[in-house]
């Protein structure tokens, strides 16, 4: 690898990171939580889904539910077809919040790795 592809990854990395600390000041989740909620509009899906899904590991897809749960922004419930499984749902807070969300003009910088 180029040594500078290395500096345009963290560029990358740079723009991302002031992203997600502008979705936290303005949402107080951060940007796992949200891709979480927003995976879950009108959907049920079990811990190993939403991970898949948002692209983390399972013991941090567990801490990010966790703290959802705790916001009271999502429910867990047994799943129907296999009573080992535990499924996850919105609450209406939850509802409300994914509604927040998408009705927020959100700036989304362009990645420029040619600097």
């Amino acid at each position: 690898m180029k040594p500078d592809n290395l500096c345009k990854i963290k560029n990358i990395f740079k723009k991302i990171y002031k992203f997600e600390n502008n979705l936290q000041k303005k949402f107080n989740l951060s940007i796992n939580e949200i891709l979480t909620i927003c995976s879950l509009s009108n959907l049920k899906m079990s811990s190993t889904e939403l991970a898949t899904e948002i692209g983390v590991s399972p013991s941090r897809m567990s801490r990010i539910l966790k703290k959802l749960e705790s916001k009271n922004y999502i429910k867990r419930t047994l799943s129907k077809n296999d009573k080992r499984k535990m499924m996850f749902n919105l609450t209406e807070k939850g509802k409300e919040k994914v509604r927040t969300v998408h009705d927020t003009d959100i700036n989304i910088p362009k990645i420029n790795t040619k600097k």
